[in-house]
């Protein structure tokens, strides 16, 4: 779920800043690199449904900015691949007072019976959920709805019994129904990772130790449960799911506060990540005509699965937990503000892996972000602070408003046919042609949407 920041105002793009020049420092992908020629042959060979990445990235820069009009309330032409299509598959988990509820196929169903029950999420292939209960991670099968423990405060009091410990990240094997997981130890700084990983099997809530402190790590599988990248302090490790032998494939300076997210590519070739600039680096001097400090670079990183790692490029962003970077599906396209501070706006820049950085649009600071990019990497989302909160955007032409009479609490979903949103206590599905349902009413603030 990606919460939204209430809505205000109307929003108006500036012409002047239509076509500003680019920022960050390009740098070419080399020329046959694992991660970006292997991405494209076998999105090629594999036939994929998906459009692959737009091939102007693959084969010349793109076009210099051309001027944007501002938005309109007229929408701009919908692509053909966004058309309606059936609900069929489509589950969404929601907290109630009651306590957790699925929809699915239209109908509603209550799962559990706790107003305690939180933070519900799916498992990758939908079977599966997990929520909190007073301490306790547990699990339920969608279709049966017998819910048991999976790892109670008993079991980490077990492990270690001199140590105030709990659940960290967790991350479902996909095509499994076994749970991997961390925890999390009390210091005198407070709730710090052991780095150490656990399964359980949702069928049984047996969990197991499999590695101890400092040789497991935050769990991230590849889409189809081959490979397990594990980030720990100052390192990644990779291994394949069945020997769970993990060797370090790259290091790093452990940054206070920040482990990187990884995402993998679709096709399993391997996994790329960012990361944001050392708080403690001193920050170089501007030049002699700007008046605000420089921007340290953000890295851009890229691993195969042979564990070789790649710098795919670094560009000059707002502070990380600002920036909002988005990398795109196939890992080779990001979304990110950049602050064109002399006027106190936010930029919306895409930047590929031939170090191409463009502009997009901007508004005023902390009113403006990217949310998610499309299956198709050619449109993304953004919101901004106006009644029309959330925007279809696609490089070289207008931004398209999708929700001009509600203010938008969080987008829930988005692909080829529809996007879902909250409103409220209200869950709607529009299609891309603007046609409206709502599904659900009486939910929480806690949604998770299986697709």
């Amino acid at each position: 779920m990606v919460p939204i920041v209430q809505l205000a105002e109307r929003l108006t793009v500036d012409q002047k800043d239509v076509g500003s020049s680019p920022t960050g420092h390009p740098g070419r992908w080399p020329q046959g690199h694992f991660l970006f020629w292997l991405l494209l042959l076998l999105m090629t060979a594999c036939g994929l449904e998906m459009p692959a990445a737009p091939t102007a990235f693959a084969t010349q820069p793109l076009p210099s900015p051309s001027p944007i009009a501002p938005p309109s309330p007229t929408p701009s032409p919908v692509p053909p691949t966004m058309t309606p299509s059936p609900l069929e598959g489509l589950r969404i988990v929601y907290s109630t007072p009651s306590g957790l509820w699925l929809w699915q196929a239209g109908q509603t169903r209550p799962l559990t019976s706790s107003a305690a029950d939180s933070d519900p999420r799916f498992s990758p292939d939908g079977e599966w959920l997990t929520f909190q209960r007073d301490q306790t991670l547990w699990g339920l099968h969608v279709q049966d709805g017998e819910a048991r423990p999976l790892v109670t405060p008993d079991y980490l009091s077990l492990i270690a019994p001199d140590q105030k410990l709990r659940l960290g990240a967790f991350a479902w094997m996909p095509g499994t129904s076994n749970l991997f997981f961390t925890t999390l130890q009390r210091t005198p700084q407070g709730w710090e990772p052991r780095f150490d990983l656990h399964v359980v099997d949702a069928r049984l809530g047996q969990p197991l130790l499999i590695l101890p402190n400092g040789s497991g790590g935050i769990p991230f599988f590849s889409p189809r449960g081959a490979w397990l990248a594990l980030v720990r302090a100052g390192e990644i490790a990779l291994t394949t799911t069945p020997s769970l032998k993990p060797r370090r494939v790259f290091t790093f300076k452990p940054l206070p506060n920040f482990l990187p997210t990884l995402h993998w590519l679709r096709d399993e070739s391997g996994f790329v990540f960012l990361l944001p600039p050392d708080p403690s680096q001193a920050t170089p001097t501007p030049e002699p005509s700007s008046p605000y400090p420089a921007l340290l670079p953000t890295q851009w990183w890229g691993i195969s699965i042979e564990g070789k790692a790649q710098r795919l490029g670094e560009f000059e962003a707002e502070r990380f937990s600002i920036a909002t970077p988005v990398v795109s599906p196939n890992g080779d396209q990001l979304l990110y503000l950049y602050p064109y501070r002399k006027r106190g706006q936010h930029e919306i820049h895409i930047r590929d892996v031939l170090g191409n950085d463009l502009f997009y649009t901007s508004y005023r600071y902390g009113k403006i972000a990217p949310l998610t990019w499309l299956p198709d990497e050619l449109h993304f989302i953004y919101w901004a602070d106006s009644p029309q909160s959330l925007w279809l955007a696609h490089y070289g032409e207008p931004a398209r408003p999708l929700v001009t009479d509600l203010s938008i609490d969080a987008l829930l979903l988005a692909d080829e046919t529809f996007f879902i949103f909250r409103h409220g206590s209200d869950i709607f599905l529009q299609t891309w042609k603007g046609e409206r349902l709502l599904l659900i009413q009486g939910s929480g603030e806690e949604v998770d949407v299986f697709r």
